[in-house]
């Protein structure tokens, strides 16, 4: 009856590796392939290197009002430099009050409230890679694009 436990260690070793060298491969392949189809003279093209597949996962810090709320604690301290220097007399007096403390940890608590219902989620892979191409002058560049894909290795998006 000990079969389990080896058995058990094995199926989380292989649950827990990363993608596959075919999945790379495949991204590296739908990668060139938008290359070949959007740069302006392909026949230039010379990678540099390919990084390895890594997840992305999305969690609270990619949920929009989130963000929003970030923005609006970064506001506020910026509300309380104006008020410093434009107006010291208010300043001093939302100072003394809190003013300015309340709504950031306002805020704050509303983020929170985010942070723990969003969950993580896996929603797929990301590769960096560095090649060489010719721009539309002619001139031999240094490019850095970050593709995005699905499970399978489709191509969803590129970050230039």
């Amino acid at each position: 009856m000990r079969y389990p436990l080896p058995l058990f260690i094995l199926f989380l070793a292989v649950a827990c590796t990363g993608p596959t060298k075919q999945l790379n491969k495949t991204a590296q392949h739908n990668a060139q392939k938008y290359l070949q189809n959007y740069l302006t003279d392909f026949s230039s093209y010379k990678p540099v290197s390919f990084s390895k597949l890594d997840s992305i996962m999305e969690s609270h810090l990619n949920n929009e009002e989130y963000i929003r709320l970030d923005d609006s604690v970064m506001e506020m301290e910026a509300i309380r430099f104006r008020d410093m220097g434009e107006d010291f007399k208010l300043y001093k007096q939302r100072e003394t009050t809190g003013w300015y403390t309340k709504k950031q940890n306002n805020f704050k608590h509303l983020q929170d409230s985010i942070a723990r219902k969003v969950k993580p989620r896996f929603s797929g892979y990301k590769l960096e890679h560095e090649f060489m191409a010719a721009d539309t002058t002619g001139k031999s560049t240094l490019n850095n694009y970050i593709f995005c894909f699905d499970e399978e290795g489709r191509l969803l998006k590129v970050i230039k």
